[in-house]
C-alpha cells in the first residue's frame, strides 16, 4: 500500500471517529436515562441513539406523548391528511393534538425536522410548565422559560436549528428529573407533616 493511501485513510479513520463521537457526555447519559424510563427504546450501543442526528416532527410526538405519562389510544382518526392513517406515528400526532400540545393546521409534516424551539416548547407543554413570560415573540418566551426553569443551560436564538436528538433528549431528561425532585420533595413535606 502506497504512503498516499495510507495517509488517505488514517485522515478517513480520524474524520470519522471525531464525527462519530460528536454527542456530549450528557446527551448520552441523558438517552441511557429515558430509555430505562421507557419513553425511548433502549439501545446495546451508545451510536445507535445516533445523537448528533435531527429528529423528525413524527419521531418527536412520540417522544412527547411518552413525556407526559398518559396513555395513547391505538387509534387514527386521521386529523392530518398528510399523516399516513395507518402509519405508526399518528397515533402519537393525534395524541399531541387532543392534548392542546400543537395546533390543528392543513397538515402537520410528520417527515419535516423539528426545529430547537418547537422542540422546547412542546417539552414544557407536555410537562404542564406555563411560560413564564407571554408576549408577540413566542419563541423567545419559551426560550426564556425554559431558561430560567433551569430546563436549558443557556438562551438560543436559532430557534428555526433543526434540533438534535441528543439534545432533546438532554432538555428531556432535565424536566423529568426536575419533576422527580418535585414529588420527593412534597412526599418528604408530607411525611413530616403527618409526624408533626
Amino acid at each position: 500500500m502506497k504512503l498516499q493511501q495510507i495517509i488517505s485513510i488514517s485522515i478517513l479513520l480520524c474524520f470519522s471517529f471525531s464525527t462519530a463521537f460528536a454527542y456530549t457526555q450528557k446527551e448520552k447519559d441523558a438517552a441511557n436515562y429515558l430509555a430505562k424510563k421507557e419513553i425511548i427504546k433502549k439501545q446495546s450501543n451508545v451510536l445507535n441513539y445516533k445523537l448528533d442526528d435531527t429528529i423528525t416532527r413524527q419521531e418527536t410526538m412520540k417522544i412527547i406523548a411518552k413525556l407526559s405519562w398518559k396513555t395513547v389510544e391505538n387509534k387514527c382518526s386521521w386529523i392530518f391528511p398528510d399523516v399516513d392513517k395507518n402509519g405508526w406515528g399518528c397515533k402519537y400526532i393525534e395524541f399531541a393534538y387532543n392534548e392542546n400540545l400543537i395546533a390543528k393546521n392543513e397538515t402537520f409534516r410528520p417527515n419535516d425536522l423539528i426545529t430547537k424551539v418547537e422542540s422546547t416548547k412542546l417539552i414544557l407543554k407536555a410537562k404542564w410548565i406555563k411560560k413564564t413570560r407571554i408576549t408577540k415573540n413566542w419563541q423567545e418566551d419559551y426560550v426564556i422559560t425554559a431558561y430560567e426553569k433551569g430546563i436549558i443551560e443557556k438562551k438560543y436564538t436559532d430557534y428555526n436549528t433543526a434540533a438534535k436528538r441528543g439534545w432533546i433528549f438532554a432538555t428531556a431528561t432535565t424536566v423529568v428529573k426536575k419533576e422527580e425532585e418535585k414529588r420527593k420533595k412534597i412526599k418528604k413535606e408530607k411525611k413530616l407533616s403527618d409526624e408533626a
